[in-house]
This record gives structure tokens, sequence and C-alpha cells, in this order.
């Protein structure tokens, strides 16, 4: 008896598509390929993209800076002693690639005709005689055929199965490239920020004339530092093209 086996393939695809015949199942003598691809889907994907960004802090400070000096006429001159120190920071600074997606596109384009054999039965009726035999003990006490009787005819349908020939239609697809879809994906990197900080001394200079005297004066100053902090834009969605593409092959073994 012979049957009708569909082998089927299904390969789920996000970017690319698989080429030639894929077939490699020993099958390829008595088949056809009704492989497609299926409508454009898409995949939406939801990404944090961040960055980061540098902020200066600064403090006015007031203090008052004294010194010894000449008792004749001076000036104090007051000036704020200050060191710079450098600290890293590793932080994403992410973006945003465009890439193309080609999609296919598959019609109908024929038709293939398959030959299946089904086992048929062919039928005839058959007339024979059937009879009773008879059996009996004879003198010795063995069993022996005392003949045949009884007799009638009778009748069945004798039948054999011959191979019948069933034409199949098959139809066939063509696949082909059409416009290319740009969508964006993610790119993350990190990234190595110097920032700095300054610490600072108030200190003072006497511009003097004669004799010393203790004399102060107030100064004013700024104490900064720089703070490195994330900036993330949450909701960023990516909508993603892809095909599936059914693997088929239609046969007959």
């Amino acid at each position: 008896m012979n049957y009708l086996l569909v082998l089927t393939c299904t390969v789920a695809l996000v970017s690319g598509f698989p080429g030639g015949d894929h077939h490699g199942d020993g099958h390829e003598d008595n088949c056809v390929d009704i492989s497609k691809y299926s409508e454009i889907l898409y995949e939406e994907t939801g990404n944090d993209l961040c960055t980061y960004r540098t902020k200066k802090t600064c403090n006015k400070i007031s203090n008052t800076a004294c010194i010894s000096i000449p008792v004749t006429t001076c000036e104090v001159v007051a000036y704020a002693s200050c060191e710079s120190t450098s600290f890293v920071s590793v932080q994403h600074d992410d973006k945003a690639n465009v890439v193309d997606f080609v999609p296919k596109q598959c019609s109908e384009t024929g038709q293939q005709i398959l030959i299946e054999y089904h086992q048929t039965p062919i039928c005839q009726n058959v007339t024979k005689e059937q009879c009773d035999s008879k059996w009996v003990i004879n003198e010795a006490g063995e069993k022996v055929w005392d003949g045949n009787e009884n007799w009638e005819q009778v009748t069945w349908e004798d039948c054999r199965l011959e191979s019948v020939p069933h034409p199949i239609t098959v139809p066939t697809y063509t696949c082909t490239d059409i416009s290319s879809i740009s969508y964006s994906v993610p790119e993350f990197h990190e990234v190595e920020v110097t920032g700095y900080k300054s610490e600072c001394t108030p200190a003072a200079y006497p511009l003097c004339t004669s004799t010393t005297v203790q004399q102060c004066a107030d100064i004013e100053y700024e104490e900064c530092f720089d703070t490195i902090e994330p900036v993330c834009f949450t909701g960023t969605f990516f909508r993603i093209p892809y095909q599936t593409y059914d693997h088929r092959l239609k046969c007959i073994e």
C-alpha cells in the first residue's frame, strides 16, 4: 500500500532567510517544494537608553584670614589656595543604530501533478462443494473414515487488491524580495568619564610698609565639585520585523 508523505519544517527567523532547497531528507525524487514565507510580523521590545550628565556644585565660603603685618600702613591680600584632584566613573553612553530588513513575499505561480496509487479490491463469486466427513470406531477400537455425507454447494466472494492511479494537484510557490524596512536596534556602550574635585584653603599675604600689627580680612570663595550621574530614558520601544519560513515538501513514497 502506498502513502502520501508530507514533510513540514518551520524555522522562526529574526533577520535573514534560509537559502537553497533545504531538503536533505531523502524524499527529493518524488516531492514538490511548497515552502513559503509568512506575512510580515513584528516583535516589540522595550529598552532603557542611558547616558550621563556632569553637574558642577559650588559652595560659597566666608572666612577670615589673619596675619602679622608691619605697623605701618598695610593691606591684606587674601586668596584661596586650591588643589584639584581627578576621579573616574564608568557610565552608559548608549545609542540606537538603524539597520535594514528585507522581507519576502510569496505567491502561487503554478501547479504540479502527483500520481498516488490506491489499493482497490476486485471481487468475484466462487462456488465449491462442502460435506461432512463421517468417522466411526471399528471392532479394534480405532477411529476410521466412514465416508462423506450432507453434500452442499457454498458460494463466497473471492477478492484481490489492484493498484489504481489517483492524480493529486499540488500548488507551487515563488518567493521574492520586496522593499526593505529600516528599523532601530539599541547598542550599549560603557565609557570612563573623568571628573574633578577641588579643595581650597584660605590664605593671605601682607603688603606692609613698617612695624607689624595683627590684622585680619574677610574672604569669600567657592569650593566646587563635579557630580556625574546617569540619565536614562524609559519606555523606548523598538519594533523589529521578521518572517517565518514554512518549509514543506509534498511527497509520495
